[in-house]
């Protein structure tokens, strides 16, 4: 036999040193490969930083919140939102040829997203951040890969979510509203029966944000660990910690307070009575006994519509003019500014995540070019999200907070309470369910639902409609946006 003749040994031989060579061969390969992507698509990651600040920036200031309870909503509950955005709506599948086009394609929902929010805080709309990072996505997919690109099941789940939510976000702070109004307001001396419920208030607040926190928490905390029967023991605890705290801290100051006040219209009442005595009697004219007949038909009429709701909605609804008693609205305060910065929780919590949530798509990929997106949302991008919502909170805020707490309807501490509370339950339920609901949607229908049923003025409806028709515009507008600035990425620097 020729010595070059191969055999089976040798070829064997042969074939063990190919499998052996060819992994290192492949890998190789695919690090260049990588390494090139990544070279070339930098650029995309540094426009989707900052437009992923934009987007917090433009959200910031679209929405209430406290900056530190925004900052711990984001890191404690956000991350099943996250997920959601980045990885349900949209049909990744069909990018596994082209990750550069997904890559791109984060780009132009943030920047999207961000042109429609900032636009609509410079004319006071509270339009929501959810329907605008929803909007944008499709808006890149459809412009992309058409209707197949899109899993239209989670999108009308979603889009269902839209309706649902600030209904059930209403018919909750309503709920808390009218147990407030029971138990406190409607009484014969409501300042007293308000000292006595307000532990009771602090026990449910804290209790409910622990439990929140703690059951199934932060995979990247490890609170997921905790078993059910603990999550409960803690959360009580801290309940009754803060029930307590009020009894021996507050409550004390604010009896001092009330004295101290009782005090104050003590001596004006008697200065007023001096003063009404030293008065001469005016003649009455007959101009204004003219007026008093000629309003009387007003007068009537105003009284009709101050007469109670007839049949069992009387025992429910209040009078539009009773008149509330300030000291007990006062006693609220604290319990207000408690709730205010667990509704900028649960605003963390959901919609910080939208800011971010292109942003972590686009890391993945660009660090990995696959486009699974495995892996967890890495904690510090939790706060890079939140850093651009708490600038726009603090610069542009204000702008729409004065068409949500001012012009919709008339807000004190007490419906406020209610409202922030409200909203509060059903942002955080949502985002412990993974559905990105929008805090915009679910604090206008508290302000709505809680503003029907509360005495005093009611709900300014032309306010209501064009904040109604602003949500409408939403989706289609950010839509095009995204799809505008993904046509001009995608013909000048992807193909």
């Amino acid at each position: 036999m020729d010595s070059t003749t191969t055999t089976p040994t040798s070829l064997f031989k042969n074939n063990k040193m190919l499998s052996t060579i060819l992994p290192i061969l492949a890998s190789t390969t695919v690090a260049l490969t990588l390494e090139e992507f990544k070279s070339k698509f930098l650029w995309v990651i540094i426009a989707g930083f900052v437009t992923s600040f934009l987007l917090g920036f433009g959200m910031g200031s679209n929405d209430i919140m406290a900056t530190l309870m925004e900052t711990s909503g984001a890191a404690l509950v956000g991350y099943n939102v996250v997920d959601t955005v980045r990885k349900s709506i949209v049909e990744i599948s069909l990018y596994q040829d082209q990750p550069e086009i997904l890559l791109v394609g984060q780009v132009a929902i943030l920047g999207g997203c961000s042109c429609w929010l900032v636009l609509a805080t410079l004319f006071r709309l509270p339009v929501s951040s959810t329907h605008s990072i929803v909007g944008s996505t499709l808006g890149f997919t459809l412009l992309m890969k058409g209707n197949d690109g899109i899993h239209w099941s989670t999108v009308g789940k979603i889009a269902i979510s839209w309706f649902v939510s600030p209904i059930l976000s209403g018919i909750i702070s309503s709920s808390i509203y009218m147990c407030v109004d029971f138990a406190v307001l409607r009484r014969k001396n409501p300042f007293e029966c308000g000292l006595r419920v307000l532990p009771l208030f602090y026990f449910l607040c804290f209790s409910f944000y622990t439990f929140m926190v703690l059951f199934e928490g932060s995979k990247v905390l490890h609170l997921q660990n905790i078993p059910f029967w603990i999550t409960l023991m803690i959360s009580f605890t801290i309940g009754f910690i803060a029930s307590l705290s009020y009894l021996i801290i507050i409550r004390p100051r604010v009896i001092k307070w009330s004295l101290e006040l009782d005090k104050e219209e003590n001596s004006q009442n008697k200065k007023s009575n001096n003063e009404l005595k030293m008065a001469t009697i005016r003649p009455i004219s007959i101009t204004g006994a003219n007026e008093g007949i000629s309003n009387g038909v007003i007068e009537k009429q105003q009284k009709v519509d101050n007469d109670p709701p007839k049949g069992i909605l009387r025992w429910f609804i209040p009078r539009r003019d009773r008149k509330e008693d300030q000291r007990t609205l006062r006693l609220f305060s604290i319990i207000q500014v408690v709730t205010g910065c667990f509704a900028g929780f649960s605003h963390g919590a959901s919609d910080v995540s939208h800011t971010i949530a292109p942003l972590v798509a686009m890391l993945s990929i660009y660090n990995t070019r696959s486009v699974y997106q495995e892996g967890d949302t890495p904690l510090w991008m939790m706060f890079y999200g939140v850093s651009g919502t708490c600038l726009g909170f603090w610069l542009l805020g204000q702008r729409v907070m004065a068409t949500i707490g001012k012009k919709i309807t008339e807000i004190n501490p007490c419906n406020g309470f209610a409202i922030e509370f409200g909203m509060a339950i059903t942002v955080l339920c949502a985002s412990k369910l993974g559905i990105p609901i929008s805090t915009t949607h679910c604090l206008v229908g508290s302000v709505m639902f809680v503003g029907l049923i509360k005495a005093g003025e009611g709900v300014d409806w032309k306010v209501l409609i064009n904040v109604a028709l602003s949500w409408v515009v939403t989706l289609p507008a950010s839509a095009l946006f995204s799809a505008g600035i993904m046509f001009v990425l995608y013909t000048f620097f992807v193909k």
